[in-house]
């Protein structure tokens, strides 16, 4: 089973830090050469082969525009903008230090709810001036909205709706340094309007604090309803600590009559610690999803090239052979209905989580995924930036494509203002709902 790359670059907090501006000049051909090494990786390499073709459009415009860029920072966005055109949130540049051209940002950061810019997180020593649950109304006298228009063609993504999530939430951002007036009506319905500072330093003793407690706990186990019903929440499966948590509480999970596991803004990590835990759920062996490489990637690995042609033949996509998950021991096994609950930020190994819990007959509760999940390359770019590119194309367990529409809730729910102020989850709640409804 597949190990997939945690993201933590395309994190909502990334930009806080400070991207100042650094020299580091590059030639005409050098930055030439960057365009061209990102147009080899993918041509050889990406699997989503329908895409090559517009790609190569798109990098003979990089290629001329380059040309004429003298800055690190504009030469790496204009890369961003490059490597966005493939639709693709496993494919994307990451700047070296000093050339991350406006990506900083005030210690307030945005998402998108009912529609709306709403600030969900704020360092502590700053929410007497712009509370949790603000509605934005202006950045820097702009609407929102088209500030966000603005910042989208750097914006990796699979689906269209992760792109306008990730570019409402860069509304705030700008060069390390600079100040944004940001106009906004609070909770209690007081127009203001206050300057922040981008990059700004934080105080000793300050914190992150947010509009969801979820976002503030990796893991969570809760028994719910009097115990009849377990509670798991996972933000990453980063390492084998997540299995473990499981493990501590399996007595527990097992007296239940169902089981919730949480993988909202769950950003992935390596898919085999999710899969060994739905492996207690397992009474047969599962195949895994199909997954394809193009036969360029399969010939550089070194892996079974029998049906792979030279590299003066056509790339092809290769169907690789189907893994299996097993089941466990029957005396480790459980045997009581599964609810998933998932947002927009649910993506990568946790979608294969959701993939394979889907096959065993869960119910998912929440918004649709990401849609965008599998192994990525690394190759580095010209002054110190990396390219991260996918390599490997998955279907979902049951046989349907994923990547780039993102799995759809069987019973959606989506959180509101008023009931996150009031600490209300409501994705939760419809999701305990669901877990009763099929309890036994």
């Amino acid at each position: 089973m597949k190990h997939v790359l945690l993201a933590l670059v395309m994190t909502s907090f990334a930009s806080l830090q400070v991207d100042a501006a650094q020299p580091m000049p590059l030639t005409a051909n050098q930055r030439v050469e960057g365009v061209s090494i990102i147009w080899q990786q993918i041509n050889r390499q990406f699997p989503i082969r329908d895409r090559i073709n517009e790609f190569k459009s798109a990098v003979d415009l990089a290629t001329q525009e380059v040309k004429g860029i003298e800055s690190s920072g504009e030469y790496y966005a204009a890369l961003d903008r490059l490597v966005a055109t493939l639709n693709d949130g496993h494919t994307f540049v990451l700047a070296p230090p000093g050339a991350a051209l406006k990506r900083s940002k005030p210690s307030v950061g945005v998402e998108l709810i009912e529609s709306v810019p709403v600030v969900t997180w704020v360092r502590n020593d700053l929410a007497r001036d712009i509370p949790l649950g603000s509605l934005v109304k202006a950045v820097d006298g702009d609407e929102p909205f088209k500030i966000a228009k603005e910042r989208e063609p750097r914006v990796v993504a699979s689906t269209a709706h992760r792109r306008q999530d990730i570019s409402v939430s860069r509304i705030f951002e700008g060069q390390s340094g600079s100040l944004v007036k940001i106009d906004y009506l609070t909770p209690a319905g007081e127009r203001r309007i206050k300057v922040f500072e981008r990059g700004d330093a934080w105080p000793d003793g300050t914190k992150l604090i947010f509009l969801q407690d979820i976002e503030s706990k990796r893991l969570d186990f809760q028994m719910l309803d009097s115990g009849k019903v377990s509670y798991f929440s996972v933000r990453d499966f980063r390492d084998r600590s997540v299995y473990l948590s499981f493990l501590n509480n399996i007595a527990a999970i097992r007296s239940s009559s169902a089981i919730i596991f949480d993988v909202r803004k769950n950003s992935g990590g390596n898919s085999n610690i999710g899969l060994e835990i739905l492996s207690h759920f397992l009474t047969s062996p599962v195949k895994e999803g199909v997954t394809r490489k193009t036969s360029i990637r399969l010939a550089e690995e070194g892996g079974n090239t029998s049906n792979v042609g030279s590299e003066a033949d056509a790339i092809r996509l290769v169907q690789l052979p189907q893994g299996e998950i097993k089941p466990r021991p029957e005396s480790e096994r459980i045997s009581i209905p599964i609810v998933v609950l998932t947002d927009h930020d649910t993506v990568s190994a946790a979608e294969d989580f959701v993939s394979v819990a889907s096959a065993l007959g869960a119910k998912r509760v929440g918004e649709v995924t990401a849609g965008s999940t599998g192994e990525m390359a690394r190759v580095a770019l010209p002054a110190g930036g990396t390219l991260y590119a996918l390599i490997k194309w998955d279907k979902a367990v049951t046989g349907e494509e994923f990547v780039g529409v993102g799995f759809q809730p069987h019973f959606p729910s989506s959180p509101t203002v008023s009931d996150l102020l009031a600490g209300r989850d409501t994705i939760l709640a419809r999701g305990l709902e669901v877990a009763k409804s099929l309890a036994r």
